[in-house]
């Protein structure tokens, strides 16, 4: 049986502690820049420089949506911890229930917001006109995202802490090398497909998509009755 083990900061070196607690952390955050900057990469060599302009002047806004669902979920995570360094896993499980309420709402209410707000958020940017539209579709479909963001730091904070294991940095560069080399593929495959054809079977899709998942979600709550 696998033993599930904790480590304890308040015992042995504190250099050595804080440098087993640090490093990791900072490669995980490397890696983590790394990943954006392949996505940049890629909308360069496969769109052009207006794309590669669009999606640079969205850095700063994608950077206060990630900064601010990463920053919301580290300050849950300190009564959790606080809970779970006193021994008192009742008081702590309570603190993770609320953690995820308030993780829903804020992201129900952040996504809304700056969802309806995403052409005037560029435009008291004063994003030059010939890329606010190709700003616009980019960052809007980050926006969306947001619940999923919120999800995964909620769940990655409180289950892991902040520092990254060898593994978890050992995935994240693999899947850094994956979506590259994947990415450079399927983006050239589809502009290719598009150049010939329309956009419709991307329509047809969706929809086909969206009934699936309906459809999965239904059986599902139904069989859990």
């Amino acid at each position: 049986m696998q033993k599930n083990e904790v480590k304890d900061l308040t015992v042995g070196s504190p250099m050595k502690l804080i440098l087993s607690f640090a490093i990791p952390m900072l490669f995980g955050f490397l890696f983590q820049q790394f990943y954006n900057m392949v996505d940049t990469i890629i909308v360069g060599k496969c769109l052009g420089v207006s794309a590669l302009a669009a999606v640079g002047s969205t850095g700063s806004i994608n950077f206060m949506i990630i900064g601010f669902c990463t920053g919301a979920c580290s300050g849950f995570a300190i009564p959790v911890a606080q809970k779970f360094g006193a021994g008192d896993y009742e008081g702590m499980r309570k603190f993770v229930a609320n953690a995820g309420w308030l993780s829903a709402v804020f992201a129900a209410v952040m996504t809304s917001t700056v969802g309806f707000l995403c052409m005037h958020i560029l435009q008291w940017m004063n994003t030059p006109e010939d890329i606010i539209q190709g700003a616009y579709d980019y960052i809007f479909v980050i926006f969306l995202g947001i619940p999923v963001m919120f999800g995964a730091s909620l769940l990655k904070i409180l289950h892991y802490g902040l520092a990254f294991s060898a593994m978890e940095l050992f995935f994240m560069a693999a899947a850094m090398v994956i979506a590259f080399v994947v990415s450079m593929y399927s983006i050239q495959f589809l502009l290719g497909y598009v150049k010939k054809h329309d956009f419709k079977f991307f329509g047809y899709y969706r929809i086909v998509l969206g009934v699936i998942v309906l459809i999965y979600f239904g059986l599902t709550a139904i069989l859990a009755k």
